[in-house]
């Protein structure tokens, strides 16, 4: 049982999320390296390769879930599978030739909001790594961190605000809250698996 799930019906769904699914999160950070003083040009395209086949088709199966079983959202579904082909294209490479990794269509509302906390965290978690290249190589969203700056600072933070408001309206019970785990838990291991694909050594 993931860590901190016997104590969901004491906490907010974020803090469910968040503790129930930190071993996942720091693995994909492992895996991903992208703080790492060695890191090379190369290997941070390779990087991006993996997330665009990760995101590509993720984001098209939460476009035909809320088509198929609308929820009232207060936000536009993610679309940044785009930014990934932008960075793409001025590191002189191509998106990965298939999808390493694509996940079961979305049955539930619960395994809807589990990626959805995924893809979004990680857009906040973005930032950061927006920042560290711009030090490193003095990289911007028109040269290689379109997807990691996002929509910016202000406009992030005010969308993952909306984000954790929504799961805790869309959470009624402790099954929602451990589909949603199980969801989310089962995005980080995808992502690290498109990440490793990707960008490990050949």
């Amino acid at each position: 049982m993931p860590d901190g799930l016997m104590r969901s019906t004491k906490l907010s769904i974020h803090q469910c999320l968040r503790e129930s699914t930190r071993a996942d999160h720091l693995r994909l950070e492992g895996v991903l390296n992208l703080l790492d003083p060695e890191l090379t040009r190369e290997r941070y395209g390779r990087v991006l390769v993996g997330f665009h086949a990760f995101y590509a088709p993720l984001e098209a199966q939460l476009q035909r879930h809320h088509r198929t079983a609308p929820l009232a959202l207060d936000f536009i579904l993610p679309r940044r599978a785009s930014l990934l082909v932008a960075d793409l294209e001025v590191l002189g490479l191509p998106p990965a030739a298939r999808d390493v990794a694509l996940m079961p269509e979305i049955r539930t509302h619960s395994e809807f909001a589990g990626r959805l906390y995924v893809v979004e965290g990680a857009a906040l978690g973005g930032l950061v790594l927006a920042r560290h290249l711009a030090d490193k190589w003095a990289l911007d969203r028109e040269s290689g961190t379109a997807f990691f700056s996002g929509s910016g600072p202000i406009e992030t933070g005010r969308r993952w605000a909306q984000i954790l408001t929504w799961l805790e309206r869309v959470t009624r019970s402790a099954a929602d809250s451990r589909d949603m785990v199980a969801a989310a838990s089962a995005t980080f291991r995808a992502l690290e698996h498109c990440v490793a694909v990707q960008a490990s050594p050949s």
